[in-house]
């Protein structure tokens, strides 16, 4: 008899574990998509807080120097430099530092589709509604002025006055699910943003636009 029950707990016993290993695989199941997701939202947070430096240090450069700077971003390969616009070569000191682009990331061009969140307005920079928005990407540059005052470039002039209407510029970065922005204000103060898809709104990371 005590034979038959220790062989009816050893049985018993086999199940539980079985059952145990069988909730352990459907939690994992449920909680390893999440753990990825959040690990590619911080490294999209990552990329975001790398090239709003950048941006700084684009204004910096630009006051530092009294002369127009550009933040210089070239798609091959995937990377970022402070430049003096007279000269097209980068800056020493900080402004030799490169943001390299993760190859799951990407600027977009455009946004609005489908799929897609919508574009910053002047209203989320604290800007008035004859404010310039420019999207920023490989073919337009950021480029601030020597008062750090975001300006679209005269290349025939070599000069960056301060516009009227004010100029803002905007990164939108991606990884194909998940949407951040950089942004400019027409008085040169840079955000980051975050794309809220449930709420259908972008969320200001670091305090109030304006």
């Amino acid at each position: 008899m005590t034979e038959s029950r220790t062989s009816r707990q050893h049985g018993r016993s086999l199940i539980e574990t079985l059952f145990v290993v069988a909730m352990l695989l459907i939690f994992s199941a449920i909680a390893v998509p999440s753990i990825w997701k959040t690990y590619a939202d911080f490294k999209l947070l990552g990329m975001a807080n790398d090239v709003a430096g950048m941006m700084q240090r684009t204004r910096s450069a630009a006051v530092r120097e009294n002369s127009p700077a550009y933040l210089n971003y070239t798609s091959s390969p995937n990377q970022m430099v402070v430049a003096l616009s007279n000269s097209y070569a980068s800056l020493g000191g900080m402004e030799k530092e490169i943001v390299t682009l993760p190859s799951t990331m990407s600027f977009a061009t455009a946004v609005g589709g489908t799929g897609q969140p919508a574009a910053l307005t002047y209203s989320n920079l604290g800007a008035v509604s004859t404010t310039t928005m420019n999207v920023a990407n490989a073919s337009n540059p950021v480029y601030f002025n020597a008062r750090g005052i975001p300006c679209p470039y005269n290349s025939t002039t070599g000069t960056c006055p301060t516009p009227s209407p004010s100029t803002a510029y905007v990164y939108y970065l991606t990884d194909g699910s998940s949407w951040m922005a950089v942004s400019a204000n027409p008085a040169g103060r840079v955000k980051e943003w975050i794309w809220n898809a449930s709420g259908g709104a972008w969320i200001a990371m670091n305090g109030p636009a304006n």
